[in-house]
């Protein structure tokens, strides 16, 4: 259809989102079910397997592997297209899509890879009762407030 043919050059996005997507889900599910070490901010001894954060760790890696092809299966056709339009010429030299490419990817990945800091934040009201508990322990024993979050690592 003429109307949609504009679109075609981002048709892969949604193929490559989805698989990475749910490569990601599938190779990690076991950190949703079993859970991920989860420790104390203060001192940061580990209290125990989280499956509350191992769900936020998995869900947020699998956010992250959404964004990752944006550089290249969006921005890229759509700067290529702007430079098309402007210049008047029907297709750019491979130098200028290979040129296009890096320096989108050069900057885009390292962004869409730093929308969730490697070590995760969850509210201690959000884990489960007994890590919450031996933490409050922890804190009484040491003498000290007990830290409102623990601490995960989110994992790529």
């Amino acid at each position: 259809s003429p109307l949609l043919k504009p679109f075609a050059r981002f048709a892969p996005y949604p193929a490559v989102a989805l698989a990475n997507f749910l490569g990601s889900a599938c190779m990690r599910s076991s950190d949703a079910t079993r859970g991920v070490p989860v420790a104390d901010p203060a001192d940061g001894q580990p209290l125990g397997l989280s499956r509350a954060a191992g769900e936020r760790a998995v869900r947020d890696t699998c956010v992250t592997r959404l964004l990752m092809p944006v550089g290249n299966f969006l921005i890229v056709p759509a700067v290529v297209w702007l430079y098309t339009a402007a210049r008047r010429i029907r297709q750019p030299s491979l130098a200028t899509q290979v040129a296009v490419t890096a320096a989108v990817f050069s900057v885009w990945l390292p962004t869409a890879a730093s929308f969730y800091p490697p070590v995760g934040c969850l509210a201690l009201d959000e884990i489960e009762p007994h890590l919450r508990s031996e933490a409050e322990a922890r804190a009484r024993r040491a003498g000290r407030v007990v830290s409102p979050s623990v601490e995960y690592e989110r994992g790529v």
